[in-house]
């Protein structure tokens, strides 16, 4: 009995049983675990937080079982064999190596199940046009890209401005390849000889109307045989910050699968969705979108179990007019929320009661909450401070309260930390764990990443994307850390903000006025209305540079030395991060330069 009172479930097996009968080895350990009262478990019923012991003689599958059955955090101990990789039998000595069945037991849980012909009509409710020859075909996976597809998976032909996955079938039939999804009527435009090889070959032929669709279905049949729940996040800003705070949160406690990049919008997600595997119990998944409709689509995939919005403001604007169609927009992802689901709003949103009136138009949502600073939050914020390069805060939900600190100087961070946070409580995820998982955080690249130049210079990198909400943080946080009249901001065009970009970036220009940072480095065409802006509100024109990378960088790399800190923000497609080798090159040249000047002085 001794395993079992120095772990939680001790799973009694086989090691080296030589001439001796394993089962009766097994029953005589046994005997001394029930001396203790110690109770026996049903693995195929186990629950969380039980302990005791399984029977389980073979040791090949109680191996397999400790994986099964573990989770997060927890550590499997394999103890008996040792570092012998054979086992002594009645019937001989054969090769057995436990760390080979971990890891073989390892391999299977994260392995995403395969799919059958049977599978992939069901998914795409059509039949191949080709008979399959082996209803017994199996395929690993749905692949999209042309370059990485391998024989064992199925591919998805898509179509896009710049390709079509269409063209390079006939190549890919040569690759091995035996099973495709294509748009209806592909086969009849293929020549003689290809459709014959297909037919003679009896490679599976998928026809329908969208493949894109198609995608979806697949990775929604995919995601409902698996049985995981859902989380899905979108929002104007910090959608990427509070999937990453949620995803290490939810680890804590569930094997997760989360977004990773920006594989948020309509080919993204599906393929996401896709590498569910047998070990996942939740999922964390971002949701883009700048026009309507786009969200109806990926919630219908995805079919949600909490569905949150972190915020809505100026973002996309030119698909979108107005901030009020933003927040409808945005809203869009409550359409799928499963039966019981929840519904979670940012409090302190000036179209928060948009969002409250539509979430509410699902039926099956059962739980609307609310996170923020605000009083009346079910999930709130309260009592900010900063130290160093953290953030330390309350998040009190009623009467509890817990506090937490967080790897960031950006305030606005803490309202994605509550929204993580009342994720994890619709989840039913414990305030310590919440602690530990936002302890855990740092922020994503691009986004607020504190980072160094090589002379010392404290860098603020937000150069990811930028709306008039994010740069407005961004600018403040610069002048809190730097505070006024200190600090460098460099800072390129607000892309997507429709009609009203000329103001919105002269808005943008009185922010900059108010925060006063040392200097303005501005890039690109509509930059120059935020310096117009910047100006009428009192901002001195001769701190002001309107140029091109080069001519910023250079003159960045002079100034660098009487100022500790600079923050690069802008749209996607400004690549401010560019900005950061530029710089790095003018400081390297002066630094040459100072070392000649010094030599030809000794000289």
């Amino acid at each position: 009995s001794f395993p079992c009172h120095y772990s939680d479930i001790a799973i009694v097996t086989s090691d080296n049983p030589r001439t001796e009968d394993p089962d009766a080895i097994v029953d005589d350990i046994i005997t001394g675990i029930r001396e203790d009262a110690i109770a026996e478990l049903d693995p195929e019923t186990i629950k969380a937080g039980q302990t005791g012991y399984i029977r389980e003689v073979d040791r090949a599958k109680a191996l397999d079982l400790a994986v099964r059955i573990s989770g997060p955090q927890d550590i499997i101990v394999a103890a008996g064999k040792g570092h012998e990789t054979y086992q002594i039998t009645n019937n001989g000595t054969i090769h057995f190596d436990d760390m080979e069945h971990l890891e073989q037991a390892c391999n299977r849980l994260l392995t995403p199940t395969d799919w059958s012909v049977t599978d992939l009509a069901q998914a795409l409710d059509t039949t191949s046009k080709v008979p399959a020859e082996d209803e017994k075909l199996r395929f690993t996976t749905i692949g999209t890209d042309s370059r990485t597809i391998e024989p064992d998976m199925v591919f998805l032909a898509l179509e896009g401005e710049n390709f079509n996955g269409h063209d390079f079938v006939p190549n890919l039939i040569d690759k091995g390849i035996r099973a495709f999804v294509v748009k209806t009527g592909f086969l009849g435009t293929l020549d003689g000889l290809t459709k014959n090889r297909i037919i003679k070959n009896k490679i599976l032929i998928f026809e329908t109307n969208d493949t894109l669709a198609a995608l979806g279905k697949l990775a929604a049949f995919h995601k409902d045989r698996t049985g995981v729940r859902l989380v899905a996040i979108t929002g104007s800003n910090g959608k990427t910050t509070t999937r990453k705070m949620a995803r290490e949160i939810f680890t804590t406690r569930f094997d997760t699968l989360a977004t990773q990049g920006n594989f948020n919008n309509e080919i993204g997600m599906p393929q996401t969705l896709l590498k569910l595997a047998p070990v996942h119990q939740w999922a964390v998944i971002e949701m883009g979108m700048n026009h309507f409709g786009e969200l109806s689509r990926l919630t219908a995939i995805a079919r949600p179990d909490i569905a949150l919005v972190t915020n809505t403001s100026g973002a996309h604007l030119e698909g979108l007019k107005t901030a009020d169609n933003v927040a409808r927009a945005k809203s869009e992802i409550f359409e799928g929320v499963k039966e019981g689901g929840t519904a979670l709003i940012f409090a302190d949103d000036p179209r928060r009661t948009i969002m409250e009136e539509l979430a509410r138009s699902n039926p099956a949502i059962t739980n609307l909450r609310t996170f923020g600073s605000n009083a009346d939050a079910d999930i709130r914020i309260e009592d900010i401070t900063t130290s160093g390069r953290g953030l330390t805060f309350s998040i009190r939900e009623g009467d509890r309260g817990e506090t937490v600190t967080i790897n960031t100087p950006a305030l606005f961070m803490a309202n994605n930390a509550a929204a993580a946070a009342a994720a994890a409580r619709a989840a039913g995820i414990g305030y310590e764990d919440i602690r530990t998982g936002l302890s855990r955080f740092t922020p994503v690249k691009g986004r607020m990443n504190l980072g160094k130049l090589s002379d010392g210079t404290h860098l603020i990198d937000d150069t990811y994307n930028a709306n008039p909400a994010s740069m407005g943080q961004a600018l403040k946080t610069l002048s809190r850390m730097a505070g006024i009249d200190n600090g460098l901001a460099a800072l390129g065009d607000m892309l997507e903000l429709g009609p009203d970009s000329d103001q919105l970036h002269r808005d943008m220009g009185r922010l900059a006025a108010e925060t006063r940072p040392a200097k303005l480095y501005l890039f690109g065409t509509q930059t120059a209305h935020l310096k117009t802006g910047a100006v009428e509100a009192g901002y001195p024109e001769d701190r002001i540079l309107h140029g091109t990378k080069e001519e910023i960088a250079a003159d960045l790399a002079d100034r660098l030395a009487s100022q500790q800190w600079l923050l690069l923000k802008g749209s996607r497609g400004m690549a401010m991060e560019t900005l950061i080798p530029l710089i790095e090159e003018k400081l390297n040249e002066k630094k040459s330069e100072t070392k000649k000047t010094k030599r030809d002085g000794k000289v």
